[in-house]
This record gives structure tokens, C-alpha cells and sequence, in this order.
């Protein structure tokens, strides 16, 4: 996605459009914070020395991507385990269960099961969080931009949901 803002041929991903898509992509949360994709942002563009004119302001590919597994890294994300327990396949379905079962708590156990569905698995790998994470953020990004994501020169269409997520949620501003 860096390369969607070309500035004299050169990606364009700065500050602003990183905590912008944070929000687009509904990562920036309760959980996740301001600070932490702050924190993403800077120590991935700074893993290497940068002599260019840019000096550590823009991100390029490979930073961009380090910095979103940086900060899925930083996010609470469901176990696999507390996905089958519901019966889906996708966080994005996965958190409206929740949303559904919050509403319907009727006593102590029915907490405790929320409470173990939306505990953290401190052993739970990255590759497995970014497994769950990326079709969330790409999901919520369809729903947040209305299917084009903008930029100053340019639109992406994005279009990441099934028909029937499409049907369900493209009133909501986000899944969760």
C-alpha cells in the first residue's frame, strides 16, 4: 500500500496516512492505542540508516509491512481455539458472536465464557495473529472507505467482503 502515493517516484507513506489506515483498518481500539501505532510506525522505519532526503518520515514496502505486523503484534487477537468455540472461521465473525453474546449474558458463567472467549494467548505465534488479523483489517477497511480507498492522486477499490458480510455490515462503520 505504500506505493499507492507516489512522490517523484518514490512511496509515500507517511505518519498521517499510517494512523489513518490504523483507523480505517478499526486496529486503532481500546486495545490498541494511538501510542502503540505510533510506536509501530517509528521502529519499523527506522531499522535501517536513511540518507535520503526522506530521513526516517516515510515508509517504505518493507517497513509498511513490518509495521503492521508490529502492530498486530500489540493487539489482543482471538485463539484459534476461541474461534471454533463460536463456530467461525474470521475475527471480523468472530467479534459480532461476541457483540451477540455480551448482550445475552445472563449470570456469572456466562461472563466467565466471555472473559476466557477474549483472553489473550500470550503463546499464540505472530504468524498465526497476522493469519487472523489480515482479512479483519481488509474487511473493515471495505466497510470504513465504502469499497475505494482514497488517496490524494489516487482510489483502490477494496472489496474484501463475502456477500454476505457485504449484506450485514456495510451499514456499520466498523466490525467490532
Amino acid at each position: 500500500m505504500s506505493a499507492i502515493a507516489m512522490d517523484a517516484g518514490r512511496p509515500a507513506f507517511n505518519m498521517d496516512r499510517w494512523l489513518e489506515l490504523t483507523e480505517l483498518t478499526g486496529m486503532r481500539t481500546s486495545e490498541t492505542t494511538l501510542t502503540e501505532a505510533v510506536k509501530a510506525y517509528v521502529v519499523s522505519r527506522t531499522r535501517f540508516l536513511d540518507d535520503t532526503v526522506f530521513k526516517f518520515e516515510l515508509l517504505d514496502f518493507v517497513s509498511f509491512l513490518e509495521a503492521i505486523a508490529r502492530l498486530v503484534e500489540m493487539t489482543p487477537v482471538p485463539s484459534k481455539a476461541a474461534l471454533t468455540e463460536l463456530g467461525v472461521d474470521q475475527v471480523s465473525e468472530f467479534y459480532e458472536r461476541v457483540a451477540a453474546l455480551k448482550e445475552a449474558v445472563d449470570g456469572d458463567e456466562d461472563r466467565r465464557r466471555l472473559s476466557r472467549l477474549l483472553a489473550e494467548d500470550a503463546d499464540q505465534a505472530l504468524s498465526e495473529k497476522l493469519e487472523l488479523m489480515l482479512p479483519y483489517m481488509l474487511q473493515n477497511l471495505t466497510i470504513s472507505t465504502n469499497g475505494a480507498y482514497r488517496t490524494k492522486n489516487t482510489s483502490l477499490p477494496v472489496n474484501f467482503l463475502s456477500v454476505d458480510q457485504r449484506a450485514r455490515w456495510t451499514q456499520q462503520t466498523l466490525i467490532a
